[in-house]
């Protein structure tokens, strides 16, 4: 972690990003889980990776997915309206929107809703493969209960 400079002043938010800060309980958006793009074998090796941070909320991946907030994905196997990735009560699943949305969960294909855990990967068609990471497990919350305790009791 780096200390920010005393003359750092926050980048304004987009109109989404609003009220993610406020007191109505929403997560800001580097504590969401984000699905980071992977070359189609699986390999981190990409230059700069699409990153898709998941609101708390239903969003659509297919083809012909231009509402805000989803995720449009072109070429072979993509359907118009492929599935649903629904980010509720920190658990986040996909489910396929027929027998014919070719996804798979760390390479099995799957036909129903299924739960994705941080460092799962995920297949769209045959060439869209993504990682999908969730920052609050990542953190140590669910690894290392003392982590919390740590950083907020500081030595002097």
């Amino acid at each position: 972690l780096k200390k920010r400079p005393p003359d750092y002043q926050a980048r304004k938010g987009r109109k989404d990003d609003k009220g993610l800060r406020g007191k109505d309980g929403l997560m800001p958006p580097e504590k969401l889980p984000y699905l980071v793009e992977l070359s189609p074998d699986g390999s981190d090796s990409r230059d700069k990776p699409k990153l898709y941070r998941l609101q708390h909320s239903i969003t659509e991946v297919g083809s012909d997915c231009t509402e805000d907030g989803a995720i449009q994905l072109l070429g072979p196997g993509i359907l118009p309206h492929h599935c649903n990735l629904m980010h509720s009560e920190g658990m986040v699943t996909v489910t396929p929107h027929g027998p014919d949305a070719d996804t798979f969960v760390d390479g099995q294909r799957i036909t129903e809703t299924t739960v994705l855990r941080s460092g799962s990967t995920l297949q769209f068609g045959s060439a869209h493969v993504f990682k999908f990471v969730d920052p609050m497990f990542d953190q140590g919350g669910k690894r290392d209960p003392n982590a919390a305790m740590r950083s907020r009791h500081k030595s002097g």
